[in-house]
């Protein structure tokens, strides 16, 4: 059976916090994006991530006003014991998404304006080639373990007016990964994604990467990284690294609900029930059978989760 994912990739990434209402000023502020909805998640919401459906969930949306996709939600879940999903983490720790990205027209504004709040870059903003691109790319960390990667593209440039906030809407989100043929053969053999982009990444001397890798040991061990995608594009793609002998921690059992961190995506597809089928047919577990409630700004839904060989926690979802 081939398996088909109908989606034009995810369309949200969702971050579990500590401080709802500061995390929603930091994202107004910094990132120049606007509060888009504000209020308590469905019942059944926690239900479908192994809580009590009793269990209170306030949740902010974020996004820049026209925008799409793209957007973050923000959720605070009441009355649970949580623990950070990455907590401590460096880029060679495995487990969950290590990150997501956004770009920027101005590294130096964007990026300062994290470190002004306490952000904690792994390196200075460093350029590079990525296959096509010449990027300049900075990563770093804030509240409850994210971490985001802010790209400016140096070549070919963004126009000015590319996005009205200070960040874009996210557009990827990259995993660390154990084993990255087991990861790849996981994404596109089973889940039916396409391969936007399969390169090495080799840092040139003397060594200034983006990770906070020693500089002799970024030259001389090269990164495999793929990223993929249902539709083969780069809005709303999974990017996958692999740092080989580098590896370190594995935050794998801890990236699921309810902890704090980069939590999930969720990507709408058409036809979802056949695509839960597909799966299950090629010997996919469900993180979470199939289920149905209101999601703002959606309305009525059918969400179901699964979890790649590094524990990242997927969802699909189907409106209407």
């Amino acid at each position: 059976m081939v398996v088909h994912c109908d989606s034009p990739g995810w369309n949200e990434v969702v971050f579990s916090v500590g401080d709802l209402s500061g995390c929603e000023t930091l994202y107004r502020e910094v990132a120049g994006w606007e509060t888009l909805h504000r209020g308590r998640a469905a019942g059944t919401q926690a239900a479908s991530w192994g809580l009590p459906d009793s269990t209170a969930i306030d949740e902010v949306i974020l996004g820049n006003p026209g925008d799409e996709r793209g957007m973050v939600r923000l959720v605070k879940l009441h009355g649970v014991t949580q623990r950070h999903i990455r907590s401590s983490a460096r880029f060679w720790d495995v487990g969950g998404f290590s990150n997501v990205s956004s770009r920027v027209l101005s590294m130096a504004e964007s990026f300062g304006a994290l470190q002004q709040r306490g952000w904690v870059g792994h390196h200075d903003p460093v350029q590079y080639e990525f296959g096509p691109y010449t990027v300049i790319e900075g990563v770093a960390t804030g509240h409850d373990g994210v971490v985001f990667s802010l790209v400016e593209r140096i070549e070919p440039a963004l126009p000015a007016n590319a996005f009205p906030g200070h960040f874009s809407a996210p557009f990827n989100a990259p995993q660390v990964v154990r084993d990255f043929r087991r990861s790849l053969d996981f994404y596109v053999g089973q889940l039916g994604f396409q391969v936007t982009l399969e390169t090495e990444v080799a840092w040139q001397p003397p060594g200034a990467n983006i990770f906070g890798l020693p500089y002799r040991l970024a030259v001389e061990s090269p990164l495999e990284v793929a990223v993929v995608h249902p539709e083969g594009t780069m809005v709303g793609s999974l990017e996958l690294f692999a740092p080989g002998d580098l590896i370190g921690r594995d935050f794998s059992d801890l990236a699921v609900p309810p902890n704090l961190g980069i939590l999930t995506v969720r990507f709408p597809v058409l036809g979802l029930a056949d695509y839960a089928h597909a799966l299950t047919a090629r010997g996919v577990e469900l993180a979470s059978e199939p289920m149905r409630f209101d999601v703002a700004p959606y309305g009525p839904i059918t969400v179901f989760a699964v979890r790649s060989p590094d524990g990242a926690w997927i969802e699909f979802y189907e409106a209407g």
